[in-house]
């Protein structure tokens, strides 16, 4: 028989031994549960050895002893599940989340993240899960246990299961290459058969070697290679009147370089620093140009990729971040879609960078798109979003992912160009999501939580819960 499965909440009861549960009435009846003999308990990786009584309250009663081996506490809204073949009893889905850092300052644990983290905690309350945050820098295990924070009346530590999905939210490579990090998501997913998501970073050079091989998204990757020295580059300016030189493992727009060709044989080269201000160089010859750029694009792996001619509103290059996430079903969908106005005077649209969001028929307003072309252009966007999510699962299967920032950019003749792709989209406060442009619109909480729910947080639920079974 399958698992049947529906939400419920647990209960403290004191007065039972913490070998029981006490599940009510009306669900030991419609599953079937056997009452008095010995069953599994599964939270997470955490099974017990159980028997279940009846009650008459709603939801699941445990004893507080229970509920500290399990991780759980009082008022927790999870589903349940009971598999008559295995006779196992499951709650979940348990939902872990992994941070770089936790502060000390209990008000705001998670730095720029905390209203996410709040966010994410109230849309598996709402759904049914339980969510926790753990710290890579103070990764603490004991006896199959993780500790972590919990969102119950205040931010509150505890011991968690591993959980049945693990939501890699580390952003730094360094710390995610760590032999430490590296060791604990091995195990949580052998050992303790957690499904971990969004593995790991994405690197530039990757995804458009990838990308190359599928033939949905093929055509509209701009030239691109890994760069190999100045005879490429020399080739790329003679095909191209701009190149883009791309840090393969940047983010925010650092280090990128802008090569054009200016007049009377010269060029000019516009460098993103980390500072976000962009330094201009001219040069009269090629030979000058290399000189003073050769020592910089030896020091790391680049990209160079064909200059596109975007759309752009008063001079500032305008591009389109989709976000493209697995649903319940663990299928890729798209979430919402953005447009970014770069600052003036720069070619980077981040807003960590002085970047401006808008709508996408804003954009093409802003940039004046042929009007014709607007709404062919739109769905194009959002299909090409969903085929280059699709085709990075096809593509890198050592990692697994389950939502990616998919930068897109339209040239004046509404073609459609990748521009970069994003494992670890950001969920700061001041994040593009607070625009989204989504399809979603049917929160779970009849609109009734204190706390806004976006579209992409019940998405990640919603996945998770996939993921558990639930």
């Amino acid at each position: 028989m399958a698992s049947v499965k529906t939400k419920i909440s647990i209960s403290i009861n004191g007065a039972m031994d913490d070998q029981t549960i006490r599940v009510s009435s009306s669900l030991i009846k419609k599953y079937k549960i056997p009452q008095g003999t010995s069953l599994l308990f599964k939270v997470g990786s955490i099974q017990e050895t159980v028997r279940v009584l009846s009650t008459g309250n709603a939801g699941v009663q445990i004893h507080a002893n229970l509920a500290e081996r399990t991780g759980l506490s009082d008022e927790n809204t999870l589903c349940l599940k009971y598999n008559l073949n295995q006779r196992t009893l499951s709650v979940g889905p348990i939902v872990g989340v992994m941070l770089r850092k936790i502060s000390s300052n209990m008000l705001r644990p998670f730095g720029n993240v905390t209203s996410f983290a709040r966010e994410l905690t109230e849309a598996a309350r709402l759904s049914g899960g339980l969510v926790y945050f753990f710290s890579a820098d103070q990764l603490e295990e004991r006896g199959g246990r993780i500790a972590g924070l919990i969102y119950n009346k205040g931010w509150k530590k505890g011991m968690f299961p591993y959980p049945d999905a693990l939501y890699n939210r580390l952003t730094s490579r360094v710390v995610e290459k760590s032999t430490k990090v590296q060791r604990f998501i091995s195990e949580a997913k052998t050992q303790y058969h957690s499904v971990v998501f969004n593995e790991r970073y994405l690197d530039k050079a990757e995804v458009f070697s990838a990308l190359k091989k599928e033939a949905d998204v093929a055509e509209v990757l701009p030239e691109s290679y890994t760069y190999q020295g100045s005879k490429m580059l020399r080739a790329m300016l003679n095909r191209h009147a701009a190149v883009f030189l791309k840090p393969v493992l940047s983010s925010l727009g650092k280090g990128i370089i802008r090569v054009r060709r200016g007049g009377s044989g010269g060029y000019e080269s516009h460098i993103a620093g980390n500072d976000g201000k962009i330094r201009q160089m001219n040069f009269a010859s090629f030979p000058s140009m290399l000189k003073s750029l050769g020592p910089r694009l030896k020091k790391a792996k680049y990209i160079i990729q064909e200059g596109i001619d975007l759309l752009t509103s008063s001079g500032s290059p305008i591009d389109f971040r989709a976000l493209v996430q697995r649903n319940g079903k663990g299928e890729w969908k798209l979430t919402s879609i953005v447009a970014r106005i770069a600052a003036s005077r720069t070619f980077v649209s981040n807003l960590a960078r002085g970047g401006k969001l808008t709508t996408v028929d804003g954009a093409f307003s802003a940039g004046n798109l042929p009007v014709h072309l607007r709404s062919a252009t739109s769905s194009r966007l959002k299909k090409v979003a969903v085929d280059i999510a699709k085709g990075i699962e096809t593509q890198i299967s050592d990692a697994h992912f389950a939502e990616l920032g998919i930068d897109l950019a339209v040239d004046y003749h509404g073609r459609v160009y990748l521009l970069e792709v994003n494992s670890k989209p950001s969920k700061e406060d001041n994040s593009p999501l607070v625009l989204e442009d989504s399809t979603d619109q049917n929160p779970t909480d009849g609109g009734k939580s204190a706390v806004r729910i976006r579209p992409s947080v019940r998405r990640v639920v919603c996945y998770s819960k996939y993921l558990g079974g639930f």
